[in-house]
């Protein structure tokens, strides 16, 4: 972060207390259990009612970032139980 703060770089930024990156896309850490809160609203929710890969993918990706993103994905509606 500090690197970030002291304008080391232009891929990130920080902007009321979030890292943006990539087109204003949040970077969601990977300590916690957001990123699979993420994938379960994006996936699981009402409104976005269990859609495929790809088009978890594109839910997720519009507002998030983080590395390995379509792994994590692809992992987790492969083991929905009611896609399958």
């Amino acid at each position: 972060m500090e690197f970030v703060k002291d304008g080391k770089t232009r891929r990130f930024w920080l902007e009321d207390g979030l890292l943006y990156t990539k087109g204003k896309r949040i970077y969601i850490p990977k300590w916690g259990s957001l990123r699979k809160e993420i994938l379960k609203e994006c996936h699981d929710s009402m409104w976005a009612g269990h859609p495929g890969t790809h088009r978890t993918l594109a839910l997720v990706s519009d507002a998030y970032y983080w590395p390995q993103m379509w792994d994590d994905v692809d992992s987790y509606v492969k083991t929905c139980l009611v896609c399958q």
